[in-house]
């Protein structure tokens, strides 16, 4: 069956410049998505590449050899930076372009000092083929389970392509074939290969996005810190990794005392800077394995894995008195203090929810008998009964 190569070279440069268009458009709606410039300015060559391959004779060499190979060897390159970028790691982007340079200078003697057709031929595959067996070996080297499937169809088109381009060197090189059907071959696997290119890198944006709403969903926009539906799910992973090893785990709860006075006399600007400012120190004065969350309204809850009862208390003090301590711009006179109520797991707990309902008693204790303070909570005949009960009939339903 005969295959007419301008055929093809014309629904090349359809496919070129549909592809081109998803990724600019991909480019101005993500922008803070960073693979989808490199995306976008790497495609936008591709339909003059190859509207220009197929003015070859009608046009002077300098734009249908030079300025063509140039487009799309240094779109393939902008593309696999991209891709580098979406598997989290760093392309390397100037031996990249060493190559595209030495390979452009190789072609281009091969255009005007020593013509030669089939070493311009060998050089663009070599360098081609370079490209696609680097950016192969990101695609196939991310584990990150969430992405895999994705990366995996970028790789099958980029794994024809390298066949094609080794297939084509093979059949120029040995005259198997006319030119023609080489020229086929590989205008065929660019294609496959711009499809599964362009569904990829949507879907890596796509995936992008929902991982960035899945984020923001999880965190107080106020302090950055995880809001109450972040800290529950890891709080489960938590709590199940302490329970299979047995080991020791606090909660705590943190309120920060008189807080409606500090909005009615300062205003809630004000109020919004304590909240931060507690948040922060948070932040910097707990481990990097224990958790903490802005629980609601003035209310903080933090998990301490691996920690014991004592080692608790000492650190509940420790922040107690550094909250105290705190010097906020505009409220050098208003003195920040806490309550803090702390609970410990033990063998009679089978959620973490109860040892959390646990510390915010101890919490309320503490705002009772003169706030500024931390209280241990210490369970009664009843909570011991209705922890045996939990055992026996099974955790209550709800949060």
């Amino acid at each position: 069956m005969h295959i007419d190569v301008y055929t093809l070279l014309l629904v090349q440069i359809v496919v070129s410049l549909t592809q081109s268009t998803i990724a600019i458009l991909l480019w101005r709606t993500h922008r803070r998505y960073p693979p989808t410039r490199d995306w976008a300015v790497g495609a936008a060559g591709f339909p003059l590449s190859m509207l220009l391959v197929a003015l070859r004779g009608a046009v002077p060499q300098a734009f249908t050899i030079i300025l063509a190979d140039a487009l799309l060897l240094g779109g393939i390159l902008k593309i696999n930076e991209g891709l580098f970028a979406a598997c989290e790691r760093r392309p390397p982007s100037l031996a990249g372009w060493v190559v595209f340079g030495v390979g452009m200078c190789g072609i281009a003697w091969f255009t005007y000092v020593q013509p030669s057709f089939l070493a311009r031929v060998l050089i663009f595959n070599a360098v081609s083929g370079c490209f696609q067996a680097a950016v192969l070996v990101a695609l196939l080297s991310d584990n990150r389970g969430a992405t895999r499937p994705t990366r995996l169809l970028i790789a099958m088109g980029t794994t024809l392509t390298l066949a094609a381009v080794v297939l084509r060197s093979i059949i120029d090189v040995q005259k198997m074939f006319d030119t023609d059907f080489a020229l086929s071959t590989f205008v065929i696997s660019g294609m496959v290969d711009s499809l599964a290119l362009t569904a990829g890198c949507t879907l890596l944006t796509s995936q992008w996005f929902q991982s960035k709403l899945e984020t923001i969903a999880q965190l107080d926009p106020l302090t950055g810190l995880l809001n109450r539906r972040g800290f529950k799910e890891i709080c489960d992973l938590l709590w199940a990794r302490s329970v299979s090893h047995n080991q020791p785990l606090a909660v705590l709860m943190l309120d920060i005392d008189h807080f409606k006075r500090i909005n009615d006399d300062f205003g809630h600007a004000a109020g919004d800077k304590v909240i931060r400012g507690v948040a922060d120190l948070l932040v910097r004065k707990l481990r990097a394995d224990d958790l903490v969350c802005r629980y609601g309204g003035e209310e903080f809850a933090a998990m301490l894995p691996n920690t014991s009862e004592a080692q608790a208390h000492a650190l509940a003090e420790r922040l107690r008195s550094d909250i105290a301590s705190l010097n906020l711009a505009g409220l050098a006179h208003q003195r920040i203090t806490v309550s803090v109520g702390l609970a410990q797991r033990t063998g009679d707990n089978e959620r973490w929810e109860e040892v959390l309902g646990f510390a915010d008693r101890a919490l309320y204790q503490a705002k009772q008998t003169g706030r500024n303070r931390s209280v241990k909570f210490v369970p009664s005949g009843v909570d011991v009964l209705n922890s045996y009960r939990a055992r026996v009939e099974g955790p209550s339903v709800g949060f």
